[in-house]
């Protein structure tokens, strides 16, 4: 009988809902909405190689494993942090996030044993980074439509707790196998990531619907100014 793993089932998931995306966006996404669809593919992916590695004890993927994990963490920092900006990201911005997933490429073959430490930490920075964006609340995200903003700022805030939530199960993964072998390892990555995965995909196509179809700065600008109305009312 063929065997499945469930992050095969979880890339499902993620793929229905990445064709739910393209079925009411299609050609009129945003830019911020793009990104996130892209979020939710490298998801989908990270859930294949998760796949791959724990169901079928195939290493040769560990590096590709490794760097889009780290990948994914970046980028979800860059889908929120786009919305709590008055304009697109410019490709500077973005580019400076592709040094933790490459850093973590070269460790793989000049420092491995540091791999583990080094994904740990960018996982908790990003966390900790989408909670201090978090902090200025629901009128920070000035690129989500009014009717959707709370939802966008729950998936941030939940986001944000997931990658800090991820580092932790990696360090139980670590201490599983110094301890046990690795005898646990695949249940942690089962009850953890896997289902972290499919949590996350669907709070990233929530905020992607939620972004406001109106990507010009002078849409930008009007939900900030109201924001900031709102606020000084408070």
């Amino acid at each position: 009988m063929l065997f499945v793993p469930l992050p095969f089932v979880v890339s499902l998931l993620l793929m229905i809902v990445i064709v739910r995306m393209f079925w009411q966006r299609g050609e009129a996404m945003t830019f911020e909405q793009r990104l996130f669809l892209l979020l939710v593919c490298a998801y989908a992916l990270q859930s294949v190689l998760i796949g791959i590695r724990w169901g079928y004890e195939i290493r040769t993927i560990l590096l590709a494993q490794a760097m889009l994990a780290t990948f994914n963490a970046a980028l979800a920092w860059v889908c929120f942090s786009s919305l709590a900006s008055d304009g697109p990201p410019r490709l500077g911005q973005i580019a400076w996030h592709l040094l933790p997933p490459l850093m973590v490429g070269v460790m793989m073959f000049a420092w491995r044993d540091a791999v583990g430490t080094a994904i740990t930490l960018f996982f908790l920075g990003y966390g900790f980074a989408l909670l201090w964006l978090a902090r200025r609340g629901p009128n920070a995200l000035v690129a989500s439509r009014l009717d959707g903003v709370l939802r966008s700022y729950r998936s941030l805030k939940f986001t944000g707790w997931a990658l800090i939530a991820s580092a932790l199960s990696d360090v139980a993964i670590g201490f599983d196998q110094m301890r046990n072998g690795g005898a646990y390892s695949g249940a942690i990555v089962a009850a953890g990531n896997v289902l972290a995965l499919l949590i996350l995909g669907t709070a990233a196509s929530i905020a992607s619907f939620d972004a406001s179809t109106d990507s010009g700065a002078g849409g930008r600008s009007a939900f900030a100014a109201r924001a900031r109305s709102d606020g000084r009312r408070r």
